[in-house]
């Protein structure tokens, strides 16, 4: 049942049995070969490997393994919208950001979803293109009020916008939805620390390394 080896591969994800996953996906593209599932979760997988190693260049090898896969997946289905989202995630993750836009564009075209417009936000905020990237995390919220990743992506746009208040009120509701989210207390500090509440921006700065007391920023 592809379905089952499937769900089965993402399970092992979730966990960290990234080998595993990544033996599932081979076996369920070899499989079913027509079956898409099978070929985003082995690409899942490659990204996985690329994001446990430790040399990250010479793990680049296996981002080029998962657009391979996606290549293999477009002779399937050249309109699936997730597959081109994927694309657009791994272009971003080797550095190529024109590459991974138009990725995201062609996604975008095919399906209007809050997860591609997020993915974009956060493109276009590594690429310094603030006011599309509050566009596009203000359409995700219109989309879906409970994004979480949304609104710290708005909060990091308006604060680099020197929009601290309205900032900090995006962060704060990131927190509200994700309590655990340690990236949102980490720059909710960083805004605090701009508006000169250094007591405050202390609190949330501990409370990030709490929650991930590995998280070097």
């Amino acid at each position: 049942d592809p379905e089952a080896l499937y769900w089965l591969a993402r399970t092992q994800l979730k966990l960290g049995l990234v080998n595993p996953a990544l033996e599932n996906g081979k076996t369920l593209v070899a499989r079913t070969p027509r079956y898409l599932g099978g070929y985003m979760v082995l690409s899942e997988a490659y990204v996985a490997l690329y994001r446990q190693a430790e040399d990250r260049e010479r793990g680049k090898g296996y981002l080029e393994q998962a657009l391979s896969v996606l290549k293999d997946a477009e002779r399937v289905n050249p309109r699936y919208a997730p597959l081109h989202l994927q694309r657009g995630l791994v272009y971003a993750l080797l550095g190529e950001r024109d590459k991974a836009e138009a990725s995201l564009k062609q996604a975008l075209a095919l399906e209007d979803t809050p997860e591609i417009r997020s993915a974009l936000a956060e493109l276009y905020l590594s690429m310094g293109r603030l006011d599309e990237a509050l566009a596009n995390c203000d359409r995700v919220i219109a989309l879906k009020p409970d994004f979480a990743e949304a609104h710290y992506n708005r909060g990091n746009a308006l604060k680099d916008l020197k929009r601290l208040d309205e900032a900090l009120a995006s962060f704060d509701r990131a927190i509200a939805l994700k309590p655990d989210y340690a990236e949102a207390y980490s720059n909710r500090g960083n805004a605090l620390k701009d508006l000169k509440r250094p007591d405050e921006a202390l609190a949330s700065f501990d409370r990030a390394i709490a929650l991930k007391p590995d998280y070097a920023d």
